[in-house]
């Protein structure tokens, strides 16, 4: 057993170290664990706490270099927190338990920038269970957020949820939990156009201002929702140049509401505008 040499947190290191230097299986067997449990698998962006409850249960028997272990590597995994800038989750699906670690490990994040959840089964209580987490400034460096293909919105059937995923998200960013926001990715979620209301109030309380790229494609808005973007106060959205809105049951009235806020100066910088998939709109 290597602990028998480790009087401190700081002496573990060093001893790490020179084992590692010698080749030694535990110093690799250490070092592999701890990549595979913190930096390489997408659903172990673990929690300091988390990663030892983890290597207590896959490394060592014997209590004192467990101990070690523990102090060791959640000391290393919070520097791998501190540092991390992207996280990426395409096609892959979270299980509740991996979904609760990630959000409370999020906060320790102070240098992510991007998060992309793609198709990973993220549900409306899962959102929820992000969003309503968020404290002020809990993601100051997130410029990108990506919920396309989860179902974290209400839809139709239940608009009046209170705890819908969107509603949560407008919460958090009237919070200011995610100050630097700049690409907001929210096709095919199940949006529905009283959700859509909500985060355009929000928006009009200028809790978007930084905002470029805006994505609510494939989601069941219907036309009155553009009358919510069109409520909004000239410059409400002052970087917004990219608008995506296509396959949200708008007809020419929404449409026409749509184009109205363009020219209102709503967002008076964009470039691109879409709404594509219903008849009557004019590219």
């Amino acid at each position: 057993a290597a602990s028998s040499s480790f009087g401190s947190a700081a002496g573990a290191t060093k001893s790490v170290r020179e084992l590692a230097a010698q080749g030694d299986c535990w110093s690799c067997k250490c070092s592999q664990t701890l990549s595979h449990l913190q930096a390489t698998h997408r659903a172990t962006l673990l929690h300091p706490d988390d990663m030892a409850v983890e290597l207590q249960s896959k490394l060592f028997d014997t209590p004192s270099d467990l101990s070690v272990c523990v102090e060791l590597y959640s000391m290393a995994s919070k520097t791998i927190l501190e540092e991390k800038q992207h996280l990426s989750v395409h096609e892959d699906q979270f299980s509740n338990t991996e979904w609760s670690r990630l959000v409370r490990t999020l906060p320790l994040c102070k240098k992510l920038s991007s998060m992309q959840f793609r198709r990973a089964g993220v549900c409306l209580d899962m959102a929820c269970e992000l969003f309503n987490s968020l404290g002020p400034n809990s993601l100051p460096k997130v410029t990108s957020l990506n919920f396309s293909h989860n179902a974290i919105g209400t839809g139709k059937e239940a608009a009046q949820n209170s705890e819908c995923g969107i509603v949560a998200l407008a919460r958090a960013l009237d919070r200011g939990s995610l100050p630097e926001l700049k690409e907001l990715i929210l096709s095919d979620c199940n949006i529905s156009g009283a959700a859509f209301s909500e985060l355009m109030a929000c928006f009009g309380r200028g809790k978007a201002a930084k905002l470029s790229s805006l994505d609510m494609s494939s989601n069941p808005l219907g036309n009155d929702a553009m009358g919510a973007l069109l409520a909004l106060p000239a410059g409400t959205l002052p970087e917004l140049s990219r608008l995506l809105a296509f396959g949200c049951n708008v007809g020419d009235a929404g449409c026409v509401l749509l184009l109205e806020a363009f020219h209102k100066g709503v967002m008076p910088k964009i470039t691109q505008m879409e709404e594509r998939s219903e008849p009557g709109f004019l590219e």
